[in-house]
């Protein structure tokens, strides 16, 4: 979740090397990082050297529930052995509806266009952050930045504040 990304084409020359499987976990790459979204096998080109590809519905394409991507034989056999599916219902009509609304969306040049200005605003929110002394930056401090913002006319009243942040200096 940090930007962190995996050394795929390594991972992928290792695979074939030692002749295994590779799984991959695209939950926070789908919708953000490759062309309309695909994730980060897509952008390293390596989609088809990935055996197993799974993901979250829920971050980027705001629905819920999970995907996972592999050959027929993987998912006959997950549907039929793996509790999580054995032991769950299906996702409601809406919920799937959803979900494959968002998928057609990230395939459109509207959400390529969309996806593009979230890079943009990641890279000036990673400048700004960069411009920091964030070694000055205490909780405290910030603490006290907080509470001096509520405190300005605007600031709502104590019994009508947000009750997540029911601290009292």
């Amino acid at each position: 979740m940090d930007g962190d990304r995996a050394p795929l084409r390594d991972l992928v020359e290792l695979k074939k090397r030692f002749g295994g499987l590779l799984m991959l976990d695209e939950a926070h790459a789908v919708g953000v990082i490759g062309t309309n979204g695909r994730g980060l096998a897509a952008e390293e080109n390596v989609s088809e050297s990935v055996d197993v590809q799974m993901g979250t519905l829920s971050k980027a394409l705001g629905a819920s529930g999970a995907y996972i991507c592999g050959s027929r034989s993987l998912i006959e056999w997950l549907i039929n052995r793996a509790r999580s599916f054995i032991y769950s219902t299906a996702p409601p009509p809406a919920i799937a509806a959803a979900a494959m609304a968002a998928v057609d969306f990230l395939a459109s040049p509207e959400g390529e266009k969309r996806r593009l200005l979230l890079w943009e605003r990641i890279n000036l929110l990673h400048k700004l952050l960069l411009s920091f002394d964030v070694e000055r930056w205490t909780f405290k401090s910030c603490w006290s930045t907080f509470n001096a913002q509520r405190s300005t006319p605007n600031a709502q009243r104590s019994d009508e504040r947000d009750l997540s942040f029911n601290h009292r200096q």
